[in-house]
């Protein structure tokens, strides 16, 4: 069975997806996850750094007291399945290379690998404050997943991956996907959003 799933890395909701994926998914060898980039904010400057809560504020124009609350339930529903998340320190980045970077993985090392730099890219961004849209960054997050450290370097310089990453927005925007998470169970069934562990189980057996 073949789980296609589409993530921005600065989505804090794809992280939770994610987590509540791999926790419908776990003990199960017949299940291959296949991750994919999604651009939210595809225009932003590649050196914007701002705190995440003041890119909300003057893009989304939500209120702080929003903000807090939204940022509050979201820390209580990744507690429950094992993630961190520190608001407090999350920069905003264009994920571009980031995505790239995933590819990157996949190419060195499988599905396997680049499920494992997804996983700690939001890490760095959602936990450690590390600001993913920074290639000396995500050079170091490639070398502690185990990639050459060389070999990603000059796969972000050179834009390797850069078609890759428009063509996976392109394919879900085709099926009119406009957000994400959004998950593709084996071409079929559909599901959109950071749906419950059991959720994601039911489509899993339909």
């Amino acid at each position: 069975m073949k789980v296609d799933v589409w993530y921005d890395l600065v989505c804090p909701w794809c992280w939770l997806g994610k987590a509540r994926l791999d926790a419908a998914t776990a003990g199960r060898a017949d299940v291959e996850v296949v991750t994919h980039g999604f651009q939210l904010d595809a225009k932003a400057p590649r050196d914007r750094d701002v705190p995440m809560t003041e890119l909300l504020v003057t893009k989304l124009g939500m209120s702080r007291v929003q903000i807090a609350a939204l940022h509050e339930r979201l820390v209580t529903m990744g507690r429950e399945v094992g993630i961190e998340y520190q608001f407090d320190r999350v920069r905003s980045s264009n994920t571009s290379d980031a995505h790239q970077l995933v590819h990157h993985a996949r190419a060195a090392g499988g599905n396997a690998k680049a499920n494992e730099v997804v996983e700690r890219m939001f890490r760095a961004n959602f936990r450690d404050g590390l600001r993913i849209g920074s290639r000396d960054v995500l050079v170091r997050l490639a070398k502690e997943a185990g990639l050459d450290e060389a070999d990603a370097a000059a796969a972000l310089e050179e834009q390797r991956y850069a078609e890759a990453v428009r063509d996976d927005e392109q394919r879900v925007r085709g099926m009119g996907v406009s957000g994400v998470p959004f998950f593709l169970v084996d071409g079929e069934v559909r599901i959109s959003g950071a749906e419950s562990i059991d959720a994601l189980r039911a489509a899993l057996a339909r």
